[in-house]
């Protein structure tokens, strides 16, 4: 069993990856589609800060830790 739950974990863990990848890319398009409007991007950065002051985050936005973890290169 110990075996069985380990690969479990694994995978959980190699879904999260994936969804923040996915998450990472989605906000690199968004910003592009922002560029592309001629939309200045800074209100999604005050979102953000807003995101931050706020109690607790909403569930869709990962904490700030985790997403500057996330984009640092690989080594």
């Amino acid at each position: 069993a110990p075996l069985e739950v380990a690969a479990e974990l694994a995978e959980q863990l190699e879904g999260l990856r994936h969804s923040r990848d996915m998450e990472a890319q989605a906000d690199r398009r968004g910003l592009t589609l922002l560029f592309d409007a001629d939309i200045d991007p800074a209100g999604m950065i005050q979102i953000y800060e807003k995101f931050a002051r706020l109690e607790k985050p909403p569930a869709a936005v990962p904490p700030r830790e985790e997403t500057d973890a996330d984009s640092s290169p690989e080594t």
